[in-house]
């Protein structure tokens, strides 16, 4: 996390009712753990970052090719009416969420 995306971490937590100290604080733990993350791990919240510093400026929100595949995929099976039930979403938590 370099100092751009920390300056951004203080600013939201300042809108969120936090005190400057707690949020520079907490915005320094975090930049010390992410800091000990696999390069990969670091570069997607770098990249989260940066999509959350350009919609604090106001900026569209631009997907990748992969993104806009699945969301053409999505709005296909929903035109077609393929949707699943409120059951089978509680089915998939049920096996994923840790006992």
């Amino acid at each position: 996390m370099d100092i751009r995306q920390i300056g951004e971490s203080i600013r939201f937590g300042l809108v969120m009712g936090g005190t400057r100290e707690m949020i520079d604080a907490s915005a320094q733990r975090e930049a010390n753990c992410a800091a000990a993350w696999p390069l990969d791990a670091q570069e997607e919240l770098a990249a989260i970052a940066r999509e959350f510093e350009a919609a604090l400026r106001g900026e569209l929100y631009h997907p990748t090719a992969e993104e806009a595949a699945g969301i053409a995929r999505g709005l296909e099976a929903a035109e077609a009416g393929r949707f699943v039930t409120a059951a089978d979403v509680a089915s998939v938590i049920a096996r994923h969420r840790p006992a």
